[in-house]
Parts: C-alpha cells; structure tokens; sequence
C-alpha cells in the first residue's frame, strides 16, 4: 500500500509539474505560500518558486491588485471554489492577465486548512476577444448610413483608441490610401 501511494504521489507531481497552468498550495491561515509549481517560470516574470514559497501571498509584488486576490482567497475559505481574473504584475516586461481559480481544502496530514489554486495565462484570450470586439464595432460603423469617407475616418479613430497607436490610416484594396489620420501631437509637430 505504501509503494502503491509513493507511486500515486509521483504521477500526481509529475502531472502537476508538466502542466502549463500554474498550482499553488497557500496555508489559509497565515496566507504564505507552501507549494508553487515550476510551471511560474512559464509566466516569463523572472519568477521560480523558491521566490515564492514561505512568502505571504498580500507581500510578494506579484499581483497588480493584491488586495482583490487575498480577498478572494478569503472568500475560497469561507464558502467555496472561486474564479478571479488578476493582472501578474511585469517585472521589466509586459503585465501578464491570468485567471485564478480558488478552492479551500483541508491537509490530512497537517490538518491545517489550504487554499488551491490554478493560474492560467489568458492573456491571449484577452486579446483576441478584445481585436473580436474591435472587427464587430469596424462592421457596426461601416454599416452606417454616412458617406464612406466619413465611416472610415470613424473606424481609424476607433483604431486609434482601442489599439493605442497614435497614427492609422487604411489601405485600400487597389493600393490607394485613405486621407491619413495623424495625432494632435504629430501633426502639432509639423
């Protein structure tokens, strides 16, 4: 029976360790880390677990809100499984949108109460349903009754703002340019 549990044991760790989400283990007592898969370093933060492990979840900088985050662990203790959409802070680079999905369990063999949770990447999710949104709100103005010239000038601005670019124009099918639309800034510069 022993073995048939070291055995369990490894195939559950290897599982754990080859996923491309994130597990973590916080004692929901104290709120530090007791586990953190090797996955983290997948975020491309900088981060390995030993940067996380025996810290305490409110103090680490990991988290852009980490007032929203131990809320929500709070709430997994007190009630059940919760989802939480959270921002990984960058570190040097690109902030990192990720969903935390929260369960509260007890340890058998501490007998302590635990917090799990699962960090998924979903920052390309984002951004395709955010470039989704963009194409329906492109056909939308599009489908105005305006003169075309107008309609395209309302779908650079939109561009514009939804993307953060300064400058956009379009391209026209045969090649032929619509009337740039440059920013204040470029066009105070001359």
């Amino acid at each position: 029976a022993e073995r048939e549990l070291v055995t369990r044991e490894r195939k559950y760790r290897s599982l754990v360790e080859d996923l491309g989400d994130v597990v973590v283990e916080l004692d929901a007592e104290t709120l530090r880390f007791t586990y953190v898969s090797p996955a983290i370093t997948r975020l491309g933060h900088g981060l390995a677990p030993a940067d996380l492990v025996g810290r305490v979840l409110g103090e680490t900088g990991v988290f852009q809100n980490p007032e929203a985050i131990v809320q929500g662990v709070r709430d997994a203790v007190a009630g059940t499984a919760r989802l939480l959409d959270a921002v990984v802070a960058g570190n040097g680079s690109r902030d990192l949108d990720v969903e935390i999905t929260l369960r509260h369990f007890h340890d058998r063999s501490s007998g302590r109460g635990m917090v799990g949770a699962i960090l998924r990447d979903v920052s390309f999710k984002k951004k395709r349903e955010k470039y989704q949104r963009l194409a329906m709100t492109a056909m939308q103005i599009l489908a105005g009754p305006e003169d075309f010239n107008v309609l395209l000038g309302r779908l650079v601005d939109v561009v514009r703002r939804e993307t953060g670019v300064d400058e956009a124009g379009i391209r026209m099918g045969d090649g032929r340019d619509f009337p740039f639309v440059a920013s204040a800034r470029r066009a105070a510069d001359g």
